[in-house]
């Protein structure tokens, strides 16, 4: 089971996470710690890995992992969590490789200057003019 910020998937993909997600993975089975690192479990961004930190809970089931210290991710941007085959049972048991996608949520900063009806209207024009 997987979950990120408390949110379940829709068709293996998750939207308005935050920027800072926490992220949880829940095995049935206990897991050998060995086999957790950022080559088995890793959050990507356009084909590169983000620095993560990822840590095994008490329980050696479910496994906790956020972006590593002072990383927030790009709102409105995909990302990817790749969970490989190479993730073990601690007692030699495998697990199938599965990939979600995530879309961390706006941060509400205005990214562009606000513009008055007028203004608007004449920046649509121009740019449809240039169309012609």
């Amino acid at each position: 089971e997987v979950s990120i910020d408390n949110k379940q998937p829709v068709s293996n993909r998750f939207i308005n996470v935050s920027i800072t997600p926490e992220i949880i993975l829940r095995f049935d089975k206990a897991l050998e710690e060995a086999s957790l690192s950022g080559a088995t479990v890793a959050i990507t961004r356009n084909g590169n890995s983000v620095l993560s930190q990822i840590r095994l809970d008490d329980d050696q089931k479910t496994v906790f992992i956020t972006p590593g210290p002072g990383i927030e991710l790009e709102p409105l941007t995909r990302y990817s969590l790749h969970i490989s085959a190479d993730v073990e049972g601690s007692q030699g048991e495998r697990f199938s490789a599965v990939v979600f996608d995530f879309y961390p949520e706006s941060d509400g900063r205005i990214k562009f200057p606000p513009l008055s009806d007028t203004e608007l209207l004449t920046h649509v024009q121009r740019q449809t003019f240039k169309y012609f």
